[in-house]
């Protein structure tokens, strides 16, 4: 239960149609649990599952209902219907060994005939696929999820599935590859494994087709040519000795009509080559001056101008979130500034992608970001910010190092809190202090605070 809501963990696994005979929470956080059919360790965090066999020094299969007992040294005690076990606490829960998918079968969808070799080659008249794919693990295999795509009909990877075959229907030609990855539920991705396969063109659609009936069209146009060519000579000789006498008239006003306007599209050149120059310039003067150069995101200057129009332009509520990283110093201490700024990139990319298309999402300088959510009332602003304090609690793996930070929120809306942007400005930073410093939580609405002077945030 969190804060009265009940969560469901270790779905989709060999725990999930069990029944659990103990419960014990441990202090890095995860939690061993008992069960009809092995003794099994889950982070609830990250929804990984380890389960404990002979080769950790696990004992039978079935565990006993409250039959568990900690020592002062730390170690659980442990009965199973074959004896007791032995679990020192102390050791970090194992890690699953990294899965490796294959890929079993290629077929072709209509006549079902197989593709071997690395590239297989799809004839015109079957131009579906079939893939049977499987991954083998010795310590969850109930637990497997898998990923797919196809390169050449789409680019994204397919959401998790435990099905392992797919098939695609009425393929182009062309080349495609085929990558498939797989992972335990809540673990990362697999590196994928992937085939080539090639569909065959018709005939009329091949290169020799094309450059025969190419051939052919050209000499039809060769043998049209030859007839009007001999057909025009004999009107271009008696009218030669009429072009030669208007050509020497011609030739000198038309030599002064070219330099003219030679020179002409020259000047018009590079003036229009100095405008684009100038219009360049301007578009990034006026990025500079309203992006961030770390992140990417709009700095504080375009923030303010949005908030502005926002507030000014909006009929529903406008909510203003003030995010303070927790953990940043630290990191930046630690590890130098190089990774710290590495660690404000991935945070400034998470809560850019994560965002609605209606929100505003700035960095102000330092560790602080700044959300401007539109449509948005107190009770969404929650929301909106609880689902802001998991995206950036998720691990971020710097060059040499994997960290892990939080943020502190403060929250004010419109027209319930300020009906001006300055005033929406100061208030959410006086709540994302208010809950970084005196009441130390993930976030604070503005009027929770005790009144506007009790809390003074000192810059």
């Amino acid at each position: 239960m969190n804060e009265g809501t009940l969560e469901r963990h270790a779905l989709n696994t060999e725990l999930s149609d069990q029944s659990v005979y103990i419960v014990e929470p441990l202090d890095d956080r995860t939690v061993v649990l008992g069960a009809e059919r092995g003794l099994y360790q889950l982070n609830p965090i990250t929804g990984r599952l380890f389960r404990y066999g002979p080769l950790e020094g696990f004992i039978g299969q079935e565990t006993n209902a409250r039959a568990i007992f900690r020592g002062l040294d730390e170690k659980l005690w442990i009965g199973t219907v074959q004896g007791a076990t032995r679990m020192d606490t102390l050791f970090p829960m194992p890690s699953i060994p990294p899965l490796t998918p294959q890929i079993s079968r290629l077929a072709t969808d209509l006549k079902q005939a197989s593709l071997d070799g690395d590239n297989g080659v799809i004839p015109p008249d079957d131009r579906g696929l079939q893939v049977d794919y499987i991954a083998v693990s010795p310590k969850n295999p109930e637990g497997i999820e898998y990923s797919y795509r196809l390169r050449g009909v789409d680019e994204a990877w397919s959401p998790p599935t435990q099905l392992t075959n797919v098939r695609f229907a009425s393929l182009g030609h062309g080349s495609y590859t085929f990558e498939v990855r797989a992972r335990h539920s809540g673990d990362g991705w697999s590196k994928p494994v992937a085939r080539s396969i090639v569909v065959e063109p018709p005939v009329w659609q091949t290169a020799w087709f094309r450059a025969l009936a190419l051939a052919s069209l050209m000499f039809a146009v060769i043998l049209i040519i030859q007839l009007r060519i001999r057909q025009e000579k004999a009107v271009s000789t008696t009218l030669r000795s009429l072009v030669a006498e208007r050509t020497q008239h011609l030739e000198a006003e038309i030599a002064e009509r070219r330099r003219s306007e030679a020179a002409l599209v020259k000047a018009q050149a590079k003036s229009r080559e100095a405008q684009r120059e100038l219009e360049a310039l301007n578009v990034r003067l006026r990025d500079l001056a309203l992006t961030d150069p770390l992140t990417d995101l709009p700095n504080r200057r375009a923030f303010e101008q949005s908030l502005a129009m926002s507030v000014a332009e909006a009929s529903e509520a406008v909510s203003v979130l003030f995010l303070d990283l927790n953990g940043f110093k630290s990191v930046n201490d630690t590890y130098g500034h190089e990774a710290g700024d590495e660690l404000i990139r991935i945070i400034g990319k998470r809560l850019a992608s994560w965002a609605r298309t209606s929100d505003f999402v700035a960095r102000l300088g330092g560790d602080e970001f700044v959300i401007i959510a539109t449509a948005c009332p107190p009770a969404a602003a929650r929301e909106v910010a609880e689902r802001v304090g998991v995206v950036i609690a998720e691990p971020v793996a710097l060059a040499h190092v994997t960290v892990q930070v939080g943020a502190s929120i403060g929250i004010a809306c419109s027209p319930t809190h300020a009906n001006t942007a300055n005033e929406l400005i100061r208030k959410a930073d006086l709540a994302m202090y208010h809950a970084k410093r005196v009441i130390k939580a993930p976030l604070a609405f503005f009027d929770e605070l005790p009144s506007e002077g009790s809390t003074v945030r000192v810059v």
